[in-house]
């Protein structure tokens, strides 16, 4: 499945993601996906992150890759690793799921 680009709230903040949703009846379990370090190169873009998200998909659970601030075109700056904690915390998959992928990227 293609993942679609979307864009999603925290705090101040607008934070991109990809989101893989699974076409249920029913509501499905759904992952957040987070990438590694941002100071070392880390981002959503990543073949780990990736590959992941495809298990995922395959095992029909929905998942959401996203950037953490200051990562790609997420806003903000790198917060020391207590503002990205933030970032989990704004539920991303919930305001996925309330977009329902129409706010693209």
């Amino acid at each position: 499945m293609k993942p679609q680009r979307i864009t999603f709230p925290c705090a101040e903040l607008k934070l991109e993601g990809l989101y893989y949703g699974i076409e249920a009846r029913e509501p499905v379990p759904a992952v957040v996906v987070c990438h590694p370090h941002p100071l070392y190169g880390g981002s959503m873009h990543n073949n780990v992150t990736y590959a992941i998200a495809d298990a995922l998909v395959k095992s029909g659970i929905a998942a959401l890759l996203f950037n953490f601030r200051g990562v790609g075109r997420s806003q903000g700056s790198y917060g020391g690793g207590t503002a990205e904690q933030e970032d989990v915390r704004c539920r991303p998959i919930s305001k996925a799921r309330q977009i329902r992928c129409s706010e693209v990227a």
